[in-house]
């Protein structure tokens, strides 16, 4: 279990997969993401592509994002999810249970448009980022404001989106890489 850092749900639990495939962003590296997002979470759509415990979203949620769309492609995460947000009677979100780009496929179709993604897919594939970032402009997912937060256990060479997100932050937090980016 993990505890919920600020806003309604301060110190609330949560549960989180029981599985070495899913390892939940540590504590001061949540901190750092909200930190960084304090300014943009009011009232913001947010979208949780691998959402794992769904700890990132919730954590939107208790500080005022307006709705959350969470997603992730396993089962017990899937299930996870659907417990914490009953747990804490949660009702601005929509869980789907898909891979990532079936679930950007579908969030297209349904002309969403995104103020904060958050990025924290399993490690074992770095075309995750790439993918999901090309789509999200390709296809306008993203507003000229959005923000997109990118949790990795590597170094990203994210060079060739120069032209379409200017840094906020970068931190290393021993295993844990974390990018900020603004659309501009």
């Amino acid at each position: 279990m993990i505890k919920i850092i600020a806003g309604k749900f301060k110190n609330k639990n949560i549960l989180t997969p029981d599985t070495l495939k899913t390892i939940p962003s540590k504590s001061r590296v949540r901190e750092a993401i909200f930190s960084i997002l304090q300014p943009y979470i009011y009232q913001s759509v947010v979208l949780d592509l691998f959402s794992g415990s769904g700890a990132l979203g919730i954590e939107a949620i208790s500080r005022d994002a307006k709705f959350v769309y969470f997603n992730d492609l396993d089962k017990n995460s899937y299930q996870i999810i659907q417990k914490n947000l009953r747990n804490l009677n949660i009702l601005n979100y929509e869980l789907t249970n898909l891979d990532y780009l079936s679930a950007l496929e579908y969030y297209k179709n349904n002309n969403l448009i995104f103020d904060i993604v958050f990025l924290d897919p399993p490690y074992i594939n770095l075309d995750y980022y790439f993918n999901s970032i090309d789509y999200l402009i390709k296809n306008n997912l993203i507003n000229k404001k959005s923000v997109l937060v990118l949790e990795t256990n590597t170094q990203l060479d994210l060079n060739k989106y120069n032209n379409y997100f200017k840094f906020i932050k970068y931190y290393s937090y021993g295993y844990s890489k974390l990018y900020v980016l603004r659309n501009i």
